[in-house]
């Protein structure tokens, strides 16, 4: 880095003096600095465009030839692109794997912004709330979940405890949602079916009931 701006400046000073040298001979000194200031300028809007043009239009293309601190610019721009291309399609490729191992999941998957606003989900959150791509990309869970406890539990963020609730797309199935925050509270929620729990233990609360009543009332059969 350090040699380009010495040469640069170099062949700067080597022209300068080049055309004190010619505008003396000539005797037209300030003439020929003012042609040299002028060339100068236009070179470098020149390049400047060119540098423009190539970002704007066809970055993704080589960059045009330069020479001096103008082709080291491009050169460094390029290299930058090409490794940042490099990165996004690592990480396209990790997102690729990631959505076709959840895809085969039980558990629903859902990722959401810090907003709620639902921005991916696999199959079995699909199958659990009813949602349809692309029609609810981008909506506020709370608007797809319409429950008073998903409701509560998501905008004050009770996210402590899991929430057993009613699928709101499957008759008869209960759902277990567990919420965690990441990146800029960012939200990932994981959804289960836990119906047969729910069941059993609604059949085990209901057995305690009756036995607790007939201990209560031993002779009502009677």
């Amino acid at each position: 880095m350090k040699s380009i701006w010495r040469n640069t400046i170099l062949s700067w000073l080597s022209s300068l003096a080049a055309c004190i040298v010619i505008g003396l001979i000539i005797g037209q000194l300030l003439g020929v600095l003012l042609l040299y200031v002028l060339g100068s300028l236009y070179w470098q809007l020149y390049q400047l465009y060119q540098f423009h043009s190539w970002l704007r239009y066809s970055s993704k293309a080589s960059p045009p030839e330069a020479s001096g601190i103008w082709g080291d610019v491009f050169d460094a721009v390029y290299r930058l692109q090409k490794k940042q291309r490099k990165s996004k399609r690592r990480m396209r490729q990790a997102l690729t794997r990631i959505e076709s191992s959840t895809t085969a999941l039980k558990e629903g998957v859902i990722m959401a912004d810090n907003q709620g606003n639902l921005e991916w989900w696999n199959n079995s959150a699909a199958h659990f709330f009813g949602l349809m791509r692309p029609v609810d990309r981008g909506q506020i869970i709370t608007n797809i979940v319409r429950s008073p406890e998903f409701f509560r539990y998501f905008s004050q963020k009770r996210f402590g405890e899991p929430l057993v609730i009613k699928s709101p797309a499957k008759e008869g199935v209960y759902l277990e949602i567990q919420t965690t925050l990441y990146d800029k509270n960012d939200h990932l929620i994981f959804v289960r079916d836990v119906t047969r729990l729910h069941l059993l233990e609604q059949m085990r609360k209901d057995f305690v009931a009756n036995a607790s009543h007939e201990s209560q009332n031993p002779f009502d059969s009677d």
